[in-house]
């Protein structure tokens, strides 16, 4: 798409398309094109592209041009499927002839997410937990509780990191769920830039180290 993406690049964008975005949808699949430019004197040989080992629902599904005259160019093309509900990274790797980077990388995200979802258990952890909700959420999405959690005190295992956008809404619960760190662990930790709405939940017995409370 002309963006140029640096050797070594650790951070995705959609400008380069290093960033697949969110699928909402199990089993569909975004795939983006990738150009390779000779910009050099001499043939580029032997060129190969690999996706590390954790490129989990990331897929190579076109080589480039084993080999590009000065001023060629080649495409390959790297789909991904929403199969594993959460935040995937992938390494890109660009191997060559060329003498500076015959090994050129950059990183690949892709995320398969849900824009709601009920939370319907009280545990601290695992499938139907808050912490689960936080990982599979969208950005800009909304995180409920199941009626049943009416009153409860969730006892976290682990601190709430939020990375994107979200709203945790609690106020249709006659009660309001409790998100506890039992003296334990800070409760919630929000990245800069990340809007955060949490209505309708009471959050308690945070610990950050020297401090006795801090919930956030």
């Amino acid at each position: 798409n002309g963006h140029s993406i640096a050797y070594g690049a650790l951070t995705p964008q959609t400008v380069d398309q290093t960033d697949f975005g969110e699928l909402t949808t199990r089993n569909t699949r975004r795939v983006h094109s990738f150009t390779i430019y000779n910009g050099g004197m001499a043939d580029l040989t032997n060129l190969a592209v690999q996706l590390s080992e954790d490129a989990v629902d990331f897929a190579l599904i076109a080589q480039p041009s084993v080999q590009l005259a000065p001023g060629e160019r080649t495409d390959f093309q790297i789909a991904f499927t929403a199969q594993t509900l959460g935040f995937s990274k992938a390494t890109v790797t660009i191997a060559s002839n060329d003498s500076d980077e015959a090994r050129y990388t950059f990183t690949i995200q892709a995320s398969y997410c849900h824009p709601a979802i009920t939370i319907t258990s009280s545990a601290g952890a695992g499938p139907g937990s808050v912490v689960a909700a936080i990982t599979r959420i969208c950005s800009g999405g909304v995180i409920s509780f199941t009626p049943a959690l009416s009153g409860a005190i969730i006892a976290l295992s682990k601190t709430l990191t939020i990375t994107r956008d979200l709203v945790i809404d609690g106020r249709m619960l006659p009660a309001p769920v409790t998100l506890s760190g039992q003296q334990q662990r800070r409760v919630v930790k929000g990245n800069a830039g990340a809007n955060v709405i949490i209505a309708g939940v009471t959050i308690a017995d945070g610990l950050v180290v020297g401090q006795i409370f801090d919930p956030w």
